[in-house]
């Protein structure tokens, strides 16, 4: 395997292996593969209770050996699962990307014995602060949540940071931030695919009611998705050749489609903010001709497919009504949100889905389902996390452009905006617990990581030429004559 290829996968830095699976002799790991894929194998072959008894162990037990060989091989199939999480369900009706994730953490965290780094070192920074606030509220809040809720919304907080912690050890070069940022995209992509397919499938019988739900099981998740990647999709039409511009090409269209078959109302809205925040920097004239060649064609044949029946049907709702129907019944959950807040400022009622007559609350907005939640406290360390992971990416940005890192900015400013689009999302959804919203946490701390590293490295490589430029010319080293 090509050395580039194989540090894409592996948690190298430096030639220095981060899995467990190097200290493995090779041999053993392959034969151990491939036992446990036959017996995987033979178990569905048998019967389907062999396959749930013998094979779906056998097949996760080899998966967490290539794991341990190939520790990155984790973010990009957490980073590829993610947009279609729902179309990857097992019988008990449970991600497979929750158990995928466990996985990936568990050979994360036996890799570090072997690297024998600290967490310390990994874990400072002010993202980290504040995750540990949040979660650590969010703990002390068992003592008033009823506790089987209080599990399950927990332990999710805990594998959405562990998945923020793992994203950001491995990925530490430009190289690895595309290759996951690029998988992400694929697996939008395929949910916008899954989107339409719903669409035309029951296009003959489609009602003025009836919407395309995507890969995240929720048509305003899965437009939320879609829009996210589309800053990216513009970058990869600018700033790459080949085949992965092709690509990008035909998925503009596509994911615009898909934004109008969920006929989601904050999609529908999220589109010209799209284009306002896209077009209001673009790296060059002739660039910013491109882009706006690729929207407007891409607009219009999405146009074209969209279900104008069901958005007209949907946009009505907005308007029409009494006070609880305003923005389609979000005014209504909004205000009984903040009636319920105002109750429970410093508390929230706990990690639970009920409130009040409520069986399953649902307030439509990532604000005030922490509000309501965590109290105060909660929100605040919300609110901190956002800040961090905005300034993370404003300071990459800004310190990309300043060294003349052209590539590297454009591709932090589709990062920032694919955020912006999401957060947008965020005022009418909840999305405390959306793995999207959390990935573009640890994508803030990455970039604002790796620009520094590039600098840094710029800026010692210029150093090193200049050495040895005054050497050769005879003057000796320039830091000793300036101390000397």
């Amino acid at each position: 395997m090509d050395r580039s290829l194989t540090d894409l996968f592996r948690g190298t830095t430096g030639g220095q292996n981060l899995g467990v699976g190097q200290a493995m002799p090779r041999t053993v790991i392959s034969v151990l593969v491939a036992t446990l894929v036959l017996a995987g194998l033979l178990g569905m072959l048998i019967s389907s209770q062999a396959a749930l008894l013998l094979g779906i162990p056998a097949l996760a037990m080899t998966l967490f050996l290539l794991l341990l060989r190939f520790p990155r091989l984790g973010v990009y199939l957490l980073a590829l699962l993610i947009p279609i999480q729902y179309w990857t369900r097992l019988e008990n009706q449970a991600t497979a990307i929750r158990y995928l994730g466990w996985l990936v953490f568990a050979a994360w965290a036996l890799g570090k014995p072997v690297q024998k780094t600290s967490l310390r070192r990994l874990l400072k920074g002010p993202l980290f602060g504040a995750m540990a606030a949040f979660l650590l509220w969010a703990f002390v809040s068992v003592l008033w949540s009823p506790l089987e809720a209080w599990q399950v919304s927990y332990f999710t907080f805990l594998q959405l940071a562990g998945m923020v912690v793992v994203f950001v050890d491995l990925v530490h070069s430009r190289e690895h931030l595309e290759a996951t940022l690029f998988c992400v995209f694929v697996g939008t992509v395929v949910g916008a695919g899954i989107a339409l397919y719903e669409y035309l499938s029951v296009l003959s019988h489609w009602q003025s009611w009836s919407r395309a739900l995507g890969g995240f099981g929720d048509g305003n998740y899965s437009s939320a998705s879609y829009m996210f990647v589309l800053p990216y999709t513009l970058f990869l039409v600018s700033g790459r050749s080949g085949w992965k511009r092709v690509f990008a090409l035909v998925s503009v269209p596509l994911l615009l489609t898909a934004v109008g078959a969920t006929a989601s109302r904050s999609g529908l809205l999220s589109i010209p903010l799209w284009l306002l925040v896209q077009f209001r920097e673009a790296p060059n004239r002739r660039h910013w001709m491109l882009w706006f060649l690729v929207v407007l064609c891409s607009a219009l044949l999405a146009m074209r497919f969209w279900p104008w029946a069901t958005i007209e049907y949907r946009m009505s709702t907005v308007w029409t009504g009494g006070a609880p129907e305003d923005l389609g019944g979000r005014i209504g959950l909004w205000v009984y949100s903040l009636e319920r807040f105002v109750q429970k400022p410093l508390t929230g009622y706990g990690l639970s889905t009920a409130l009040g007559d409520w069986s399953r609350f649902v307030p439509h907005n990532l604000f005030l389902q922490v509000a309501v939640r965590l109290g105060l406290p909660g929100l605040l360390a919300l609110v901190w996390i956002l800040a961090v992971s905005w300034r993370s990416l404003f300071l990459a940005y800004r310190q990309a452009r300043a060294s003349g890192e052209g590539e590297t900015a454009g591709l932090v400013r589709a990062i920032q905006d694919g955020a912006l689009l999401y957060l947008f999302f965020s005022l009418s959804l909840d999305t405390a617990m959306s793995r999207l919203l959390w990935l573009t946490f640890a994508l803030g701390h990455i970039c604002r990581t790796l620009v520094g590293y590039e600098v840094a490295s710029e800026s010692q490589s210029q150093m090193a030429r200049k050495v040895q430029a005054s050497r050769l010319l005879g003057f000796g080293d320039p830091e000793e004559r300036l101390h000397g």
